[in-house]
């Protein structure tokens, strides 16, 4: 199962319009004990300064994905344990960076639970 969910510019807040789907993902969680979920956060070119670099390159990323992470283990008490978090800054974009529309897809979280292989 798949989970995805965008942030405004230098804002790790996570939208209420990105809960209910959250929610369905912690539904699944729980219907299977055994499952996991690793939460990948990213951030757009233009949010990742010069000064960034030098002190945390990922944090604002980082940010959004324990912001996803919490929500589930606060909110739903999934283990948290069966969370992983990776933090990319804006190494991995989705989108070219040229536009607002483009920023804005690669202001994200992105999620992938999964059962583990036997």
């Amino acid at each position: 199962m798949e989970y995805r969910a965008f942030f405004d510019k230098g804002s790790s807040e996570l939208s209420k319009e990105y809960q209910p789907d959250l929610d369905k993902v912690a539904k699944k969680l729980k219907e299977y004990e055994t499952a996991t979920m690793r939460i990948e956060g990213h951030a757009s070119a233009d949010e990742v300064t010069d000064t960034d670099a030098v002190l945390q390159p990922d944090s604002l990323s980082r940010n959004r994905a324990l912001i996803v992470k919490n929500y589930l283990v606060i909110q739903h008490q999934i283990a948290p344990e069966r969370l992983s978090i990776a933090s990319y800054g804006a190494e991995q974009p989705i989108a070219p960076s040229d536009t607002e529309e483009g920023k804005f897809m690669n202001r994200r979280v992105y999620g992938l639970a999964q059962e583990p292989e036997d």
